[in-house]
């Protein structure tokens, strides 16, 4: 068993069911990057790809974050037939019944704002997608989602999110599966840490670690009885 898997164990047998998970939007559960790239595109007569995309800020695609995040905010309100649902229904169903599980995504509540205004079109996307029996969390640009929040375990792509976990040390109940992408692949290694493909690939991990869990319980319990019942004979 790797230290990650190891320390999820450890959550889930002190905790139970009250390992509190959240599930990040953009890039995550929200294939929100094809349709921005496809725009920016028909904006500059380029021809970059998702993959293009190596850094947090949009260099790499000759932008910048200030540049992009309009275009953001015109995906998400005027294109989200054109995001892509990244995740499995059934599967976050199941999650949702061993885990505390919410969608937590960073986005200002000021429509004046470049991730302003979006709120509604997400919560629509998200009942479309199946998925409004997962509780929406808005977290303030402002605030720190590791933080200010007391998630245990983050599914998340973010790099700055990775780094702020990797260097908490006043709580050790905080975990996170990273989305792998080019824009975070110089995120330094960490024992809390675990990177994943996507986030079907992050919610079997969660998964598979709550059936071992119930699978060790359900040995131990008749084996426990037995032993009861044998002293006391």
């Amino acid at each position: 068993m790797d230290t990650f898997t190891s320390l999820l164990a450890d959550m889930r047998r002190d905790s139970g069911n009250g390992v509190r998970v959240s599930i990040d939007i953009d890039g995550t559960i929200a294939d929100v990057h094809v349709p921005m790239v496809a725009q920016f595109n028909g904006m500059k007569g380029t021809n970059f790809t998702v993959g293009d995309i190596k850094d947090w800020g949009f260099t790499s695609i000759g932008s910048s974050y200030e540049e992009m995040m309009p275009v953001y905010k015109n995906v998400w309100q005027q294109h989200t037939d054109e995001i892509r649902f990244l995740g499995n229904v059934a599967q976050l169903r199941e999650l949702s019944t061993r885990y505390e599980v919410s969608f937590l995504t960073s986005r200002s509540n000021d429509r004046r704002d470049a991730t302003g205004g979006t709120e509604h079109a997400l919560l629509r996307w998200l009942a479309k997608s199946g998925v409004s029996f997962v509780p929406l969390v808005i977290c303030p640009l402002h605030m720190d989602k590791a933080r200010d929040y007391g998630y245990n375990v983050y599914i998340d792509d973010s790099p700055s999110l990775a780094r702020s976990i990797a260097g908490i040390e006043e709580r050790g109940d905080v975990l996170m599966l990273l989305i792998d992408k080019p824009y975070n692949r110089d995120v330094p290694k960490s024992e809390r840490i675990l990177r994943v493909a996507d986030v079907r690939e992050a919610v079997d991990v969660l998964l598979n670690a709550a059936r071992s869990s119930e699978s060790a319980v359900a040995v131990y319990a008749p084996n426990a009885l037995r032993r009861a019942r044998t002293k006391s004979a």
